[in-house]
């Protein structure tokens, strides 16, 4: 039998650090009915920004993407149970989430009961580590969908196109959970910026 020299091995001095498991981030300390005010009428100014872009548009019903910034762990499982989906997530702690439901009415819900107060027995108002961890909600811009690519280019803002320039661009869409609502919203895309383009976006796409 072959014989092999037995590597030296050092013990590893100190604690290891356990992963976080998904769920809230701890330690952000808020004055809940101050925070809750905070939270539900940035939610209530999004919904009504969205009921103004609907109305001023025939015949399109423009979709409902959030953005937040937190400042907590959320596993993205707790925004599923409320209707919204995670697009997107950058370093700085800042989501895009698209809403099934335009109402928001389950996420109304959890800030009605943590504005409540706390129940006898319990040291927290309910959903307290989901509300703390949010620090703000508004509404998705034009320049919150500029890709990396773009970015390189020095191109951040709509208004840093060029008019002179020509373009080629990938366009990604949010496929929604009905294929008639993806057709719908590939129609939009091509009612926008023209029928030659939105051909291609079919056959690239493979709807």
């Amino acid at each position: 039998m072959a014989q092999f020299e037995h590597l030296s091995l050092k013990r590893l001095q100190g604690e290891l650090v356990r992963r976080k498991p998904p769920g809230f981030g701890g330690g952000v300390g808020r004055e809940r009915q101050a925070h809750g005010a905070k939270i539900s009428n940035e939610v209530a100014a999004v919904l009504d920004e969205h009921a103004a872009q609907t109305a001023g548009v025939e015949g399109v019903d423009p979709s409902l993407i959030l953005r937040l910034e937190i400042a907590g762990l959320i596993d993205e499982s707790e925004w599923g149970r409320l209707g919204l989906t995670v697009l997107s997530e950058d370093q700085n702690k800042t989501l895009l989430l698209f809403a099934n439901d335009k109402e928001l009415q389950l996420f109304r819900l959890r800030l009605e009961s943590y504005m409540a107060g706390t129940p006898t027995g319990q040291k927290n108002p309910p959903y307290a580590g989901f509300i703390d961890a949010i620090e703000s909600v508004g509404f998705s811009q034009p320049k919150d969908r500029i890709g990396r690519s773009l970015l390189s280019l020095g191109i951040a803002n709509p208004d840093d196109f060029d008019d002179e320039e020509v373009y080629l661009l990938d366009v990604e869409l949010f496929h929604p959970a009905a294929n008639d609502m993806a057709e719908i919203f590939v129609y939009r895309l091509g009612s926008a910026l023209g029928h030659k383009l939105i051909k291609w976006v079919f056959k690239s796409a493979g709807i």
